[in-house]
């Protein structure tokens, strides 16, 4: 909109500065040209870059350009006492529109003030032809200009500041309760010390499992995994190194399970497994389960500690043993217990109903294994 008003503005060149019409018309092109050069910068991804240059350079170029026609300016035209208000405009703009540092900015425009001076003493020497006083009421208005400006530009630099400021503040609120609502829901889902999920989350993705089964015709198995021999290593070796065994162990059942599959604690030595399967692929939880069986077998070494903890596994199926996650834990629980009756370190997988299996090949089917 500005450069269109500086462009529309030669029209009062004809009555205002008729000695240099063609000069001041030229002078007007060129900033017009160089303002929308600029102004075609602005879509350039690298604008914002450079942004304080072309910012600084658009005042300077209008100043310039204004300066220059008071320069051509005739004694008998009337832009010599009236086109000063075209920097007041400029200066005013400069300090209204572009947010830059405010001491460059006051610079700038004291500048034009000085460079005005110059043009009215030097150039058409109006103290010598008793212009002084109109040159002095222009200037005053000019400088005045630049004053209310500067002290109007830090006022909305102190705002701004304090704006910015508050908004840091807002934000830094924001980020900490956001933060602390993701640890209270990170400690309300998962165990504090091994930090897998608790048993509250673990019914929570088996439930969610289960759907997802009923959607795509796969099946869940759900594993209820019980340490043996594990309070021993509390009693002998204090419950230190009882913490570090366990965080040990959810990673390496951890590390035999993959996406969506999970691992959860749901008790002291208590863990659980969820693993997506196939419908119909009883044997691969067999498998699953072992291969936690034989990793949490190895030896733990810790300093000159060498500890070794087994683990009795049972496994439900849904939908073959039931459709919720409370139940499939439950029988899951119960084929545990049947290993730890039958010598420990072994595995279950509950035995598969013909009516939920739809194969006659699985009825009755139960596995059992150990390391």
């Amino acid at each position: 909109m500005a450069t269109v008003l500086y462009a529309i503005f030669g029209i009062i060149d004809l009555w205002m500065i008729p000695s240099a019409l063609h000069a001041v018309w030229a002078i007007r092109a060129v900033v017009v040209v160089a303002t929308g050069w600029v102004l075609a910068l602005t879509w350039h991804k690298r604008f914002l870059d450079h942004y304080e240059k072309f910012a600084l350079f658009i005042p300077v170029v209008w100043a310039a350009g204004i300066e220059a026609m008071l320069f051509f300016a005739a004694p008998g035209d009337p832009a010599r006492h009236v086109y000063y208000a075209g920097l007041i405009l400029v200066v005013i703009g400069f300090h209204t529109f572009i947010y830059l540092p405010i001491l460059p900015m006051i610079a700038i425009s004291a500048g034009i003030a000085a460079i005005y001076a110059y043009i009215g003493l030097a150039a058409h020497d109006m103290a010598g032809l008793g212009d002084l006083p109109t040159l002095v009421a222009n200037l005053f208005f000019l400088v005045s200009a630049v004053i209310l400006c500067g002290a109007g530009q830090a006022r909305r630099y102190r705002y701004l500041l304090e704006n910015f400021r508050w908004r840091h503040t807002l934000a830094r609120d924001v980020a900490a309760k956001e933060q602390a609502r993701r640890q209270s829901e990170q400690q309300a889902s998962h165990d504090l010390l091994t930090g897998i999920p608790n048993r509250r989350h673990f019914i929570y993705l088996v439930e969610r499992s289960i759907e997802a089964s009923r959607l795509q015709g796969t099946w869940t198995a759900v594993m209820f995994i019980d340490l043996d021999g594990f309070k021993p290593v509390n009693d002998t070796y204090g419950h230190a190194v009882g913490d570090e065994v366990l965080k040990i162990l959810a990673e390496r059942m951890r590390s035999c399970l993959k996406e969506p599959d999970a691992v959860a604690r749901l008790a002291g030595d208590e863990f659980g497994a969820l693993v997506a399967l196939p419908a119909g692929a009883s044997d691969s939880a067999g498998k699953v389960a072992d291969r936690i069986l034989n990793t949490l077998s190895q030896p733990i070494a810790l300093g000159s500690l060498r500890i070794v903890v087994t683990a009795s596994i049972g496994v439900a199926l849904s939908p073959c043993h039931g459709g919720d996650a409370e139940t499939l834990v439950s029988i899951a629980d119960r084929c545990m217990y049947d290993v730890k009756r039958e010598g420990k370190a072994g595995v279950r997988v509950a035995s598969i109903d013909p009516v939920w299996s739809g194969s006659a090949g699985n009825r009755g089917e139960v596995l059992q294994s150990s390391p």
